[in-house]
């Protein structure tokens, strides 16, 4: 079976579980490709030969990013075409990945599986006082890793046997912090909060190397005469931060220094968006 993922990952998560269910579908006799959201090849998918497509990315707060909701509602997809939604999530995911499937099968495609991978937690947001959670630390990364791949085994299994898994996320519990509450709380609160009151800075530390303009998969940050500017449509993925070489970017008063970022579940995930930061820029510059 020919399979193709779109997949969207701030920090690293969501491509590592992405990577490893690609892994297992291709012990199963599978063909699998992975396409990162930040390619304009996800334009191109999924092509008239999938078989069976999916898309994967983080829980923003029992929603999707932002940049994948507007996603979804360009895909061109043949009817009927088969497509799962894997999300991944620190403390729970409620009825993310099944709110998103909805929103693909109402243009004509057919769910197969929506379901979480829970993974380490990967963001620190020091905007309120009652936010004291700080990234998973590296030392309990592995367990976490490794549960995630039993229930990798589970998803790859589904698949490969058609076996469908659609987690509805059905307590009132969920539906209140999944369709209303806190999506609004995030996107409309924090998000806003961030981007209009310009918290994101950086500090002295700032040695105008441009990974963060780079990395950027919103095209949020550019660099100035008067240095590294935001341009007001972050979208909290924390990748700038996490990966800044010198810990310069401030939020709001407080410096994200490296015990407030996370270490990454897989430091392959800082080369990988190297090179794909470096074939997007290529391709820009083809089209000038």
């Amino acid at each position: 079976m020919k399979i193709e993922i779109v997949y969207f990952s701030g920090t690293g998560n969501t491509w590592w579980v992405v990577d490893k269910l690609k892994s297992a579908l291709e012990k199963r006799g599978h063909e699998v490709k992975m396409i990162a959201y930040e390619s304009k090849e996800r334009n191109t998918v999924p092509t008239k030969d999938a078989e069976l497509f999916g898309i994967a990315f983080p829980t923003h707060a029992h929603g999707a990013p932002i940049n994948m909701e507007s996603y979804a509602n360009g895909i061109n997809a043949k009817k009927g075409l088969r497509f799962f939604v894997l999300t991944t999530y620190w403390l729970h995911t409620g009825p993310t990945a099944m709110n998103y499937a909805n929103i693909l099968k109402r243009r004509g495609m057919e769910p197969v599986l929506a379901a979480g991978v829970k993974m380490p937690l990967n963001i620190y947001l020091p905007l309120f006082p009652f936010d004291k959670w700080t990234p998973t630390k590296p030392k309990n990364i592995p367990k976490i890793k490794e549960r995630a791949l039993k229930r990798i085994e589970i998803i790859a299994n589904a698949l490969h046997k058609g076996t469908k898994i659609l987690e509805k996320g059905n307590s009132l519990a969920n539906f209140l912090l999944g369709n209303k509450l806190e999506p609004i709380f995030f996107r409309r609160s924090v998000i806003t909060q961030v981007n209009k009151n310009k918290l994101l800075k950086v500090s002295s530390s700032c040695i105008g190397c441009g990974e963060c303009v780079n990395l950027c998969p919103v095209q949020n940050i550019k660099m100035t005469d008067e240095g590294i500017q935001f341009d007001g449509k972050c979208i909290l993925c924390a990748r700038c931060w996490t990966f800044c070489p010198k810990n310069a970017i401030v939020l709001g008063n407080i410096p994200l220094t490296p015990d407030k970022c996370y270490t990454g579940v897989d430091e392959s995930y800082r080369k990988k968006m190297k090179r794909l930061t470096a074939e997007l820029t290529e391709q820009v510059e083809e089209g000038k």
